[in-house]
């Protein structure tokens, strides 16, 4: 029950990334570093760079097992894949660095709420 729990909270925290990061890419549309071409509102927010909702989602997810894991392993794990995600982005050119460090921050900010508020 605690880890379905944890699971439910998770999740939770994941869809308040998602429409945080989508209102903001309602509000400011910047265009990926390889341009995608869009015809209504559905493909314009997909085809915005910022923030990077691949580095907000992942950040937040390893920050939090980084906190409640024990194990160095999974500590280790956990900030691998945060710098490994976050590179992928820029290196496929779908996000510039700006783009992903403030995904990278939205992350941390969530994780921390959610760590001391929700989980």
């Amino acid at each position: 029950l605690g880890v379905n729990l944890i699971l439910g909270k998770i999740i939770l925290g994941l869809a308040a990334i998602e429409l945080f990061c989508t209102l903001i890419k309602i509000l400011y549309h910047k265009n990926r570093p390889v341009k995608e071409a869009y015809t209504n509102i559905i493909e314009k927010i997909d085809s915005g760079s910022f923030p990077s909702l691949h580095t907000a989602r992942s950040s937040f997810v390893f920050l939090i097992l980084f906190f409640i894991m024990p194990f160095y392993l999974i500590k280790v794990i956990s900030i691998t894949m945060i710098i490994l995600v976050g590179t992928s982005r820029i290196i496929l050119k779908k996000h510039y660095l700006s783009d992903v460090l403030v995904g990278l921050l939205i992350g941390i900010i969530f994780s921390l709420i959610w760590m001391k508020f929700i989980i």
